[in-house]
């Protein structure tokens, strides 16, 4: 990882990490300086990327940076027949942060940018005139399927996971009249 020393607004130092994923910045002289880590593709910071720490004269000082690879959930909206252009609403959740987003059979597929690990609720509403027919849920990489059909979906995303869902709809058949009879007349 990147990373760098600023004192004020001016950068003083830089470096990466090694192998044992260290970097010394050495000769500051005491003072308050920022330490910042450099963002890095795939990856997500578990604390700030920046961290102000004191220099003591004669004195060792350290800063730790944690970082976990980030995960992504893509859904598609299939419907039955193909190429309807009725939007869907989603919600995608973790705790108490949740996204709401839509999508139609002709639109692109969702992508919910780097995520952090853990536990996923994916849920799409009822719609009028459809009824949802099938939920797959399948990691990209191993090929496993996560789930399948329950609305709403717990996807456990793991670290560097892609999972793929495909919510699909089928039109509901349009309502039949039934004739009503005519009344006979009395003699």
């Amino acid at each position: 990882y990147a990373g760098s020393v600023e004192q004020g607004e001016q950068p003083i130092a830089s470096g990466g990490t090694g192998e044992g994923g260290f970097v010394n910045f050495e000769q500051l002289l005491p003072g308050q300086y920022t330490v910042c880590e450099g963002e890095i593709e795939g990856w997500l910071p578990t604390i700030g990327l920046c961290q102000i720490v004191t220099v003591v004269s004669e004195q060792e000082t350290s800063v730790t940076f944690g970082n976990v690879r980030g995960g992504r959930i893509l859904v598609e909206k299939v419907t039955d027949p193909t190429g309807a252009s009725d939007a869907f609403s989603f919600l995608l959740s973790k705790g108490e942060t949740s996204v709401n987003f839509s999508l139609t059979d002709s639109g692109a597929p969702f992508d919910s940018g780097l995520l952090f690990p853990g536990a996923y609720s994916l849920a799409e509403s009822a719609a009028e005139g459809w009824t949802l027919t099938d939920v797959t849920c399948v990691s990209a990489h191993e090929e496993d399927v996560v789930s399948e059909l329950p609305n709403p979906v717990t996807i456990n995303l793991q670290a560097g996971q892609l999972v793929w869902c495909t919510f699909t709809n089928t039109q509901d058949a349009p309502p039949t009249e039934t004739a009503t009879p005519e009344p006979t007349p009395s003699e």
